[in-house]
């Protein structure tokens, strides 16, 4: 009944620690952010590109700039790439 209704969610969550939560992104998620063109997960919704990342931890806000920066140097190999 609900299931025609159900999209992909855009939102990485790491839940391989099989806990009542996401685990907090580290250094770690930031390294497969940067050697993977696209992050793909395969879930209760199917299969499909997630976008956004959570769960930062406020003590690692650094965190926050080092996904920017792969963000930018994604953009910047793209665009040239196109050219």
């Amino acid at each position: 009944m609900f299931a025609p209704a159900v999209r992909r969610n855009v939102v990485y969550e790491d839940w391989t620690a099989l806990g009542s939560h996401p685990s907090a992104i580290n250094e770690q998620h930031i390294r497969l952010f940067g050697v993977r063109h696209k992050i793909i997960v395969d879930d209760v919704y199917g299969s499909g590109e997630v976008l956004v990342a959570r769960k930062l931890s406020d003590e690692r806000l650094n965190l926050a700039g080092q996904i920017d920066e792969v963000i930018r140097s994604k953009a910047t190999f793209q665009s040239r790439a196109g050219q």
